[in-house]
């Protein structure tokens, strides 16, 4: 659900109808609350992740957005 969200843009509302097409019925507000515990569990990763860039002198960036970019 995290991967359809945010990798393949998919809003909440549209995996609803997906998973409700394959009699998985879920409410996409259910989903949201999936996100926002996800999002919780992953915070102290992410701080870790911001602390080790910080400490850098030099960070070096990709700045080529892939095949897959959108604008």
């Amino acid at each position: 659900m995290m991967i359809a969200k945010y990798a393949d843009r998919l809003p909440l509302y549209r995996q609803e109808q997906v998973l409700g097409r394959a009699s998985l019925a879920t409410p996409h507000s259910t989903q949201a609350s999936w996100v926002d515990v996800c999002g919780v569990q992953l915070q102290p990763r992410v701080d870790a992740l911001r602390e080790g860039v910080l400490e850098r002198n030099v960070v070096y960036v990709d700045l080529h957005a892939g095949a897959d970019a959108r604008e």
